[in-house]
């Protein structure tokens, strides 16, 4: 059985990120891993490990908006069920690094405080997500622009 992600279900997590007078700029589908997760397939190794870093997997829509990264962490088997609602200031974003894989597949690592964060996204929607492609694209670029920003930052200093 597949996980039921259609525009009900973005309708749902918007509804659930947005505040009167909120605007957003994309909405995408993705899974988010934290360092925890990948902690437990070193510690343990294998099968057990994997299965554990697994569990550590989260389903998001990932909603920026004009001052925050709205990530809307839906159920593990109910995706209609919005378990938490995340709110991060893009300021609070550190060592944030985009990279673009096969297949349409973008890769974000950040941290925010001392927590390394993982973000997938793929650009395949389907008839039932339409739009994920370039609402992938448009939140891949704004974190791209983040790490463009950090590393002149880190230039500036540097200098």
């Amino acid at each position: 059985m597949g996980l039921k992600i259609n525009d009900e279900i973005k309708n749902i997590a918007l509804g659930a990120a947005l505040r009167p007078g909120d605007s957003y700029k994309a909405a995408a589908f993705g899974t988010l891993s934290s360092s925890s997760g990948l902690w437990a397939l070193i510690l343990f190794g294998g099968a057990l490990g994997g299965a554990i870093a697994g569990s550590a997997n989260k389903n998001v829509f990932v909603i920026p908006t004009d001052n925050t990264i709205k990530l809307v962490q839906l159920g593990t088997w109910n995706t209609s069920k919005v378990e938490q609602v995340f709110d991060i200031p893009y300021g609070e974003l550190t060592k944030v690094k985009h990279t673009k894989g096969s297949l349409g597949a973008h890769f974000i690592k950040f941290r925010v405080g001392k927590v390394r964060y993982r973000l997938t996204m793929t650009e395949r929607g389907g008839k039932n997500l339409p739009g994920q492609k370039e609402n992938a694209q448009i939140i891949s670029q704004i974190f791209a622009n983040i790490q463009n920003a950090q590393r002149a930052q880190k230039v500036k200093k540097a200098s």
